[in-house]
């Protein structure tokens, strides 16, 4: 007679035999009978004749031991067991071992890992015996566990592997000092335990939190009312009134797919009369209904709070981004669509929304404990983050970037749960415990923190935060600075140091060595505005592709010298696109040629040498541009890089007048002469010259002549 039931080690449901002589049946499904045995198909005999001796001195030790002795597989999951553990450091302690390890150590008594065992025979399906396990131990924490299929450990974890999450009930003990308390996720949104959750958060920020600021602020030149229950909202001008106010950053999505709800000329009156909830879609609606929620009548929507259709007052709006999302008492982020028809609440994941209750065999142990699957992923220095935010079709736009950063609060509506984050505390739902805003985060790429506090050099901050600005998505490329320009004002007023064309005068030098990525696929290298933008150099000049700055090889040359920056705006924005501007620059330059040698195959030289010997060739040139139309062609050019590995075609050609501008004693800007006035260059890209051991490198800088030249 066949039955379903449990099975008293694992506990997963399980088809059972009963004898037909005595009516019993077998106390532990086929899985766990195997594992007993240490016996597994993926297993040779030789491994599991040695894992049968494991166990069976496994098993005397913890009968012969007076005190509870440690787990060589899961340190009982105690950190201060460890043999590398060490009170100084507040780094985790991490653990990788398999699934047949913490079955093994189960069955022969060890009650940690039998709690592990429990929770992945009942949360992953399939499990594999020679599966891979990760976790970390911290104390006070909920411990965080990491499924790997076989073979999958090498790769990135992140959106890999299966994490599960073993924590207590809220003021509740723990045998484990590595199993800390939280609270049972929430799994229907919007529910009135998460509003109220949210709502404490808000409150406890405002009242007690001094570095988050909570006066009321002058709203921005537009905002929306959004009334009581029974009405529907509208666009009010604020006539300079201080109020709270929320602010919304959500996608738009595909424009004619999901076309959001705008305000241009002709509807903005219609929008200040009223905008029916009905003909909102479904992310602006819950915004309002949030925003009542929280008892705060203000909101501001971008497609609403600025006309869509007047180039004059996007512009103005677009540079007061910075003052709006600063202001805001508190961001709202909308992680779970790529559209704004998606709305802010997540349909329940069931895959994700796995529980369990969990009972180890511990006479000391009065309370379960409990698990189930999450997206939290801790790195190795034990920071943990929420991978459905950084995934996010919302963390992937540019425009976020500043929003983030610059919000005093934020509440991010993802896949999982609700999370809270501002200057001073991190929290999600089933957090227990407030964390320390410089201890962990759930920023979507990097701590806000970081980029908030302006106490180290401004290239050191300025560098990176564009080369993470870079990878972004944008919807419209005239937008490359327009998406930056709140952040560069903010950081303008907080440093007082000059800003142009997405550079700081500050670090212009350094800067200027930008490199662009020319590695992607065609539809993603980078190429230059159709009209103009900025001057070649500056890194904005390219309208797409990610943008790098390799490492320093030697101090800024003394002799180089920033004359004079020309910018002129192109718009109200100051820190948008240029209509005109030039950088007028004093250093070392010298002429080179391009030399055609093999097919299609060319080498930069001195122009000054008929059969130039090779330490005068350039070690390496990074191009700015590619164009792999012209690829086997005539006119077609390409470079060879270090280890004959093919560069892309540049976009210059034999006998072009190139000259190359020293930046450090081995690192230059390549620039091409302009046809509309001599004297005057456009950038083309970077070089290294030879530096390895100096071999040639003064024969180049014996040639070099200090000229001022203009860059366009």
């Amino acid at each position: 007679m066949l039955q379903w039931e449990k099975c008293v080690y694992c506990l997963a449901t399980s088809q059972h035999c009963m004898t037909p002589n005595t009516g019993r049946r077998t106390q532990r499904c086929d899985r766990c009978v195997r594992l007993k045995h240490g016996c597994s198909r993926r297993y040779c005999a030789g491994e599991a004749i040695s894992l049968v001796k494991y166990c069976s001195f496994a098993v005397k030790l913890f009968r012969l031991s007076d005190r509870k002795p440690v787990c060589p597989i899961c340190d009982n999951l105690d950190p201060t067991q460890n043999w590398g553990y060490d009170p100084n450091i507040r780094l985790p302690i991490e653990v990788s071992v398999t699934f047949m390890d913490i079955a093994t150590s189960a069955l022969c008594g060890c009650r940690s890992c039998f709690l592990l065992w429990q929770g992945l025979c009942q949360l992953v399906e399939d499990v594999l015996v020679d599966s891979d396990i990760c976790f970390s131990l911290q104390k006070g924490l909920p411990l965080l566990l990491e499924y790997f299929n076989p073979g999958e450990k090498s790769l990135s974890s992140c959106g890999r592997a299966q994490v599960l999450e073993f924590y207590t009930e809220l003021h509740r003990p723990s045998i484990w000092s590595s199993i800390g308390a939280a609270r049972s996720p929430i799994w229907s949104m919007p529910s009135a335990s998460a509003i109220r959750l949210a709502k404490s958060w808000l409150e406890d920020c405002m009242t007690n939190h001094s570095k988050c600021e909570s006066p009321r602020s002058r709203l921005p030149n537009r905002i929306i009312h959004v009334g009581g229950d029974e009405d529907d909202p509208h666009l009010s001008g604020s006539h300079q009134e201080y109020a709270h106010y929320i602010a919304l950053s959500h996608c738009w999505g595909d424009y004619e797919a999901h076309k959001p709800l705008t305000t241009t000329t002709k509807t903005l009156k219609d929008r200040q009369r009223a905008i029916p909830l009905d003909s909102l879609p479904q992310t602006f609606k819950d915004a309002i209904l949030v925003a009542r929620w929280l008892g705060i009548e203000y909101l501001w929507i971008d497609s609403l709070c600025i006309i869509q259709d007047d180039a004059n007052d996007w512009a103005r709006e677009s540079a007061q981004m910075h003052d709006i999302y600063a202001r805001a008492t508190l961001t709202i982020n909308a992680h779970v669509s790529t559209h704004c028809d998606g709305g802010l609440f997540a349909p329940i994941n069931r895959s994700r929304a796995k529980h369990t209750t969990l009972y180890p065999h511990s006479p000391s142990l009065s309370y379960p404990i409990h698990a189930h699957l999450t997206d939290i992923y801790e790195d190795n220095r034990g920071v943990r983050y929420h991978f459905s935010i950084r995934t996010s079709p919302l963390s992937t736009r540019c425009w976020t970037l500043q929003e983030h950063i610059l919000a005093r609060r934020t509440l991010h509506f993802s896949n999982g749960e609700m999370i809270w984050e501002c200057k001073t505390r991190c929290n999600c739902e089933s957090q227990a415990s407030e964390t320390p805003f410089d201890e962990r985060t759930t920023s979507i790429s990097t701590p806000a923190r970081y980029y908030r506090e302006w106490n180290e050099p401004l290239l050191s901050k300025w560098i990176p935060l564009v080369e993470l600005y870079t990878k972004l998505n944008l919807t419209y490329e005239r937008d490359r600075l327009h998406a930056l320009s709140g952040l560069a004002q903010y950081m303008t007023e907080n440093t007082a140091e000059h800003y142009v064309c997405g550079h700081w005068k500050q670090d212009l030098a350094a800067s200027l060595l930008w490199e662009a990525d020319n590695s992607s696929g065609t539809a993603l290298r980078p190429k230059r505005h159709k009209d103009y933008y900025v001057p070649t150099w500056s890194w904005a000049s390219l309208s797409r592709g990610m943008i790098r700055w390799p490492r320093l090889l030697a101090p800024i040359l003394d002799e180089l010298k920033i004359i004079e920056i020309q910018n002129t705006p192109a718009t109200n924005n100051p820190f948008g696109r240029s209509s005109f501007g030039y950088l007028k620059v004093a250093g070392l330059v010298k002429d080179i040629r391009v030399i055609r040698k093999e097919g299609d195959t060319i080498d930069i030289f001195r122009d000054d040498c008929r059969r130039p010997p090779s330490q005068y060739n350039l070690e390496r040139f990074h191009p700015d541009t590619v164009d792999d139309n012209r690829l086997n062609t005539v006119d077609g050019i390409s470079i060879r890089a270090s280890l004959d590995l093919w560069r892309p075609v540049v976009e210059i050609f034999p006998g072009d007048d190139l000259v190359i501008l020293l930046v450090t004693d081995c690192q230059a800007i390549i620039l091409k002469e302009t046809t509309a006035d001599s004297n005057r260059y456009q950038r083309v890209g970077i070089g290294v010259l030879r530096y390895i051991d100096w071999y040639g490198w003064k024969e180049w800088l014996a040639i070099f002549s200090k000229r001022t030249i203009y860059i366009v």
